[in-house]
C-alpha cells in the first residue's frame, strides 16, 4: 500500500499533467512570466516525473523482496510443528521437549504466561488479543531461533527420525 504522500505526489503529478494538455491545446496562451509557459511547465513535469521515478523504484524492490521473504518464511511454521511432533514421537525426555518448545515460542513469538498454556498449538486464539510478540517475529529473529533450533535438534542423541525432511542435517537447512 502506498503511503499518502506517495499517492499526493502522484495525484500532483497527474494534475499537473492535466495542466499541461490543457494549456498545450490552449492557442493564444503566451504569459508574461516565464515559469509558467508551456515549455517551462513541461520541463518541471518531466523533471518530477523524473524524481518520483527515482524515490519509488527503491520502494519497489523493497516491496518485492519483502514479499519473497514473507513467502518464504510461512513455511517455517508447519515445519517447526512437524518437527515438535516427530520430538514427541522419538520419546525424547520431558526436559529436551520443554527446550525445544521454548525456542519454538521464542521462534513462532509467543508469550508464554501463567495465564497461557505451555502448548501455544491448544490457545483459542482471539484476534482482538496478540499474544504474539513483534520483536521475535523480526526475519533476523526467525532466522537466529531457526538455528537455535537446529543446533538443539543435533545435539539431541535421542532424535533418529526415519523421516529425511526431520534428520538433524535437514533441520539445519
Amino acid at each position: 500500500m502506498a503511503s499518502n504522500s506517495e499517492k499526493t505526489n502522484a495525484k500532483n503529478l497527474e494534475n499537473l499533467h492535466i495542466a499541461n494538455s490543457t494549456i498545450a491545446g490552449i492557442a493564444g496562451y503566451d504569459p508574461s512570466n516565464k515559469l509558467i509557459e508551456k515549455v517551462a511547465l513541461k520541463a518541471f513535469e518531466t523533471a518530477f516525473d523524473e524524481k518520483l521515478a527515482a524515490i519509488n523504484a527503491p520502494f519497489i524492490a523493497e516491496k518485492a523482496a519483502v514479499a519473497a521473504q514473507t513467502a518464504a518464511f510461512s513455511q517455517v511454521s508447519p515445519k517447526v510443528t512437524k518437527l515438535m511432533k516427530a520430538a514427541k514421537g522419538q520419546g525424547l525426555p520431558p526436559e529436551s521437549i520443554a527446550n525445544l518448545q521454548t525456542t519454538v515460542n521464542r521462534l513462532r513469538g509467543t508469550r508464554v504466561t501463567d495465564k497461557t498454556p505451555d502448548n501455544p498449538l491448544t490457545l483459542d486464539i482471539d484476534e482482538s488479543k496478540s499474544n504474539n510478540s513483534t520483536s521475535q517475529r523480526s526475519l533476523a529473529g526467525i532466522l537466529e531461533h531457526l538455528d537455535l533450533l537446529a543446533a538443539q535438534f543435533a545435539a539431541e542423541s535421542k532424535f533418529k527420525p526415519n523421516e529425511p525432511e526431520f534428520q538433524p542435517a535437514a533441520v539445519s537447512d
